[in-house]
């Protein structure tokens, strides 16, 4: 595709000059600096993923197949196989994501922007306009990869509204296809993306109606095969309407990456803060121009197409609603997964509007002196510069990995299972990788050390829950993690035989954790125990008291899968225990003097039902027993 607005001369050799400056800006760092780079989420899921496959599956550890979050698995595991470590897969990923965000600037800028001196400036400082939003936190890896394949979707689109014959009919499918299979976030970008492709690339429609019909068939799948299907039913409390976080949401386009900075790292550089304070300008401009844009630029397709998303985008984050229980910074990740989009609909828009409302500001910015393209220069130069004291803190990833590992080989422990129970002593956030790097460490992997973070009790990531339900007759160890110089260290705590532990962090502490475990075996249990699969509800049962003993339901329920298998003193005790912790647990009394009458202990039973009576005048099993219990 030819640029619209063409670059002659030395400016286009001196625009090429300050995009080879901002590719060098963007790689060189993260290579200097690595290969620990200190993004939490991108190096934990590096970490999740490399235990090596022959010791993925089986009775102790199984991996949960999903047709989403299912891309960073495969890629991970291919570069495990090609023999490619952890800590280059960390730079890998990074790469691949900043790359890909800031090829769809560099290839679109210079079609939208024809005053090629500012569009060089808008070049050099967008090399690292993807770390806005949420991608400061490390994605999380699925999510950014998500928006790395929509980013690239979005720049074969916008081709396509310029010169459909110079694209491929099949690239914007099934780039919007692979970033749902990154992460389900990506259906509700990849429709809106579709229906945009659908007004401008009239020629296409035919492809972009089965795009539909296939993201909503995908859609469809996801739904019914996500452990994490439930969570949709509350999408709605995701958004407000009308604009009532919008002053709120603007507001937060200039602090909040500050914020997510300062949570993880202690501090946010100076630097960075006013290269976020930079974007959440640029955020602004687009947002505010986008529409206006959208309906004047009827003689620029690939302009009008940028604007009418980005006004959409403007709309989902400004109606949306932080819902930190349902998915943790819903707001900003919209932004991170348009920062491409949004990067150039902030400059292109903005001066869209100048030069068609006062082209002499302009005119200057089209054949601008030599001497101007210092500026560029400095700007690349300043953007390799603010990454420098962020990227360095990777050092103290790698003490804390080297310190924690020497410690647990130090303890001279093999073939135990380790539970990390309280991520949150960890500090800094973003030290929290540790763990994750620590579980398929291949040291620790050939001395069989099993450890059990909070991410593996989540129904999207591998999982140990078979080792902690059962007894395996392996020593278990509680992985204490504390602060040490440079970094964290560990001191592993030996816990009692059948103690079965789980592990504890910030994700669990936000949404439940052991509570939502006991209660997921319970339901399973009750499912089996009513379909009349008696033996196998009641290990569901014995799961939901190890994680929570004061399940007071689990106790009773267990008590009547006893029963019916006749297994009456047992039964007896669980009925006892469940009245001990709510003594006006009704069909847990009933229950109990069931099993007194079927011992022969009428009188005792009589009592039950009576003071289940008292409770409940009303309840069918207590009336039933009393009547037996009186005799013929």
């Amino acid at each position: 595709m030819k640029p619209i607005f063409p670059i002659l001369g030395f400016h286009k050799s001196a625009t090429f000059r300050v995009g080879l400056a901002a590719w060098v800006a963007l790689v060189l760092p993260p290579i200097l600096f690595g290969p620990w780079l200190p993004f939490l989420d991108l190096v934990a899921f590096v970490g999740l993923d490399n235990l090596p496959p022959a010791h993925a599956f089986g009775p102790l550890h199984y991996a949960v197949f999903q047709f989403t979050y299912i891309v960073h698995y495969a890629l991970s595991r291919a570069m495990l196989a090609l023999w490619i470590p952890a800590p280059a897969q960390i730079v890998l990923f990074y790469l691949l994501q900043g790359g890909v965000c800031f090829f769809v600037i560099w290839r679109m800028l210079p079609r939208l922007v024809p005053e090629v001196a500012l569009g060089g400036v808008a070049l050099a400082v967008g090399a690292l306009a993807f770390w806005d939003g949420f991608f400061i936190w490390g994605g999380p890896l699925p999510f950014s990869l998500a928006a790395t394949a929509v980013a690239a979707a979005m720049l074969g689109a916008l081709r396509e509204a310029d010169a459909p014959e110079r694209c491929g009919a099949l690239v914007v499918p099934l780039l919007s296809l692979v970033a749902v299979m990154c992460h389900p976030f990506a259906l509700l970008f990849s429709l809106l993306l579709a229906t945009g492709r659908w007004i401008f690339v009239p020629s296409r429609r035919w492809q972009t109606a089965g795009l539909v019909a296939g993201l909503i068939v995908f859609g469809w799948i996801i739904r019914q095969d996500s452990p994490e299907s439930g969570a949709a039913v509350g999408l709605t409390s995701l958004f407000t309407w009308p604009f009532t976080q919008a002053p709120q949401r603007l507001f937060e386009l200039f602090i909040v990456s500050n914020s997510f900075a300062n949570q993880l790292f202690g501090s946010c550089p100076p630097g960075l803060q006013i290269y976020f304070g930079l974007l959440g300008g640029v955020h602004l401009a687009g947002f505010i121009a986008a529409p206006i844009v959208a309906v004047l630029a009827t003689e620029h397709r690939p302009l009008r197409f940028l604007a009418t998303l980005n006004s959409a985008v403007a709309v989902l984050y400004l109606c949306s609603a932080s819902n930190d229980t349902l998915i943790p910074g819903w707001p900003w990740r919209i932004l991170t997964f348009h920062s491409a989009l949004t990067y150039l609909a902030g400059v292109a828009c903005p001066l869209y509007l100048v030069r068609r409302l006062r082209p002499s500001l302009l005119g200057w910015t089209v054949e601008p002196p030599r001497a101007f393209w210092a500026l560029p220069a400095l700007a690349a130069v300043a953007v390799f510069l603010i990454q420098i004291p962020l990227l360095r803190l990777g050092n103290n990833i790698a003490r804390s990995v080297e310190q924690t590992r020497a410690s647990l080989l130090k303890s001279g422990i093999t073939n135990a299972f380790v539970v990390v129970t309280d991520v949150d002593a960890i500090q800094p956030f973003y030290l929290r990788c540790v763990p994750f790097l620590l579980f398929s460490d291949p040291q620790l992997v050939a001395r069989n050390l099993l450890l059990f973070t909070e991410w593996h009790v989540q129904g999207r990531h591998p999982t140990r829950l078979a080792e902690s339900w059962l007894d395996l007759g392996r020593a278990t160890y509680q992985a204490a993690f504390f602060t040490a110089p440079g970094g964290i260290d560990v001191r592993l705590v030996r816990l009692p035989p059948g103690h079965v532990p789980l592990p504890s962090g910030n994700n669990q502490s936000e949404n439940g954790g052991k509570p939502d475990l006991a209660l997921l075996e319970f339901n399973k249990a009750n499912h089996l125990l009513q379909i009349g699969c008696v033996r196998d509800a009641m290990p569901h049962y014995e799961s939901a008291l190890r994680i929570s003993p004061g399940f007071a339901e689990a106790h009773s329920n267990l008590g009547v899968a006893l029963l019916s298998g006749n297994r009456l003193p047992e039964a007896l005790e669980r009925f006892r225990t469940a009245l001990q912790l709510n003594p006006n647990y009704v069909d847990a009394r009933a229950n109990l003097g069931a099993v007194l009458l079927r011992q022969g202990r009428t009188a005792e039973a009589r009592e039950q039902f009576q003071i289940a009576l008292r409770q409940n005048p009303g309840h069918a099993g207590a009336q039933t027993g009393l009547k037996q219990a009186a005799g013929p």
